[in-house]
Formats: C-alpha cells, sequence, structure tokens
C-alpha cells in the first residue's frame, strides 16, 4: 500500500500539472499589431475607380462592336479590347497593392449606350460606337493627364503617366476611323 500512495501522488500532479499552467499569473503576450493600411487620397482612389469603369466599358464594347460593326470597325474594337483588357489588369495589381477594391463594370450611362447600340448593325453601329469612342477617349486623354500632373500618389501617377501615350493613340486612331456623317 506504500507504493500506491507515491504513485497516485504522481498521478495527481501529473493531472493537475496543465491546470496551473493555465493559470499562470503572466500575462498573454499582445497579438502582433495589424500592418497599417494604405489610404489612398480621394483623387487617386476617384481616380481608380474611373479609369477601372471606363476598362469595363471599352472592353463590353469592343465586344459588341466584334459583331455589330463592319469589318474595319471590329479590327479597331477587337484592339481596344486588347488594350483596355491589359490596362484592366495592370490596373487591378495597383488598387490591390493600395488596398482599395475598383468597380469591375461599366458605368450607367455606359451600359445604356451599350443598350441603345445592341441592336443596331452595319454602319448605324459604326457611327454610334465610333462617336461614342472619340468622346470616350478624349475624356480618358483628359483623365490621364490630370492624375499623372496633379495626383497625389506616387505609384497612381505613374500608371497615369505611363498609360498616357496609350489613351493618346487611340483618340487619334478614333478620329480617323470615325465615319463621316
Amino acid at each position: 500500500m506504500t507504493l500506491l500512495r507515491p504513485r497516485a501522488l504522481l498521478f495527481a500532479a501529473i493531472a493537475v500539472l496543465p491546470l496551473a499552467a493555465c493559470s499562470s499569473s503572466k500575462a498573454p503576450e499582445p497579438a502582433a499589431a495589424a500592418p497599417a493600411m494604405p489610404m489612398l487620397p480621394p483623387r487617386d482612389a476617384t481616380f481608380i475607380a474611373n479609369v477601372a469603369m471606363a476598362n469595363a466599358a471599352e472592353i463590353a464594347a469592343g465586344l459588341l462592336a466584334q459583331t455589330n460593326a463592319t469589318p474595319a470597325i471590329r479590327t479597331f474594337a477587337t484592339q481596344m479590347v486588347t488594350d483596355h483588357q491589359l490596362a484592366a489588369t495592370r490596373l487591378a495589381a495597383l488598387a490591390q497593392s493600395k488596398m482599395v477594391t475598383p468597380p469591375t463594370a461599366p458605368d450607367d450611362a455606359h451600359i445604356s449606350m451599350a443598350g441603345a447600340l445592341r441592336n443596331v448593325k452595319g454602319r448605324a453601329f459604326d457611327q454610334g460606337y465610333m462617336d461614342a469612342q472619340v468622346a470616350d477617349h478624349a475624356t480618358l486623354v483628359s483623365m490621364f493627364q490630370d492624375e499623372a500632373r496633379q495626383g497625389t500618389d506616387p505609384d497612381v501617377k505613374a500608371f497615369a503617366a505611363q498609360a498616357l501615350p496609350m489613351m493618346r493613340q487611340h483618340l487619334a486612331l478614333a478620329k480617323r476611323m470615325a465615319p463621316s456623317r
């Protein structure tokens, strides 16, 4: 019986040991601080949102033009889809690095324009589509110029400056290809 007593004490000590560890008077260590979230100035965040909607609009309109336009305009539309998909990919990476979630759809005005052109084909489609392309790219050139000059965030400014030549090229091409009235 004397042997059972030390053994019982040993088992009791082993059973109580985890409880003793839990009741430690030492305070728990604080969790690591979350990394600071970069705050994008409103001007730059608005630029990212507007460009994201413009890219989505250009892609959607270009895809519609590939079925409704004449062959020459289809070639232009294919280039717009390709270039704006690339721009959208670059913009998404920039937005992610700035912890911003840009829109993924066109704005309401472009959705309405696409709806109006959906059932139009041939030269009539070309006229409406190319008029919109000239107006949209003139707006984009202005937006990109303003951001490249007056933006606050250096990465967003650099994106605008890098993409500006492509926007200017699109505008010049759209003006050349727009059917005369």
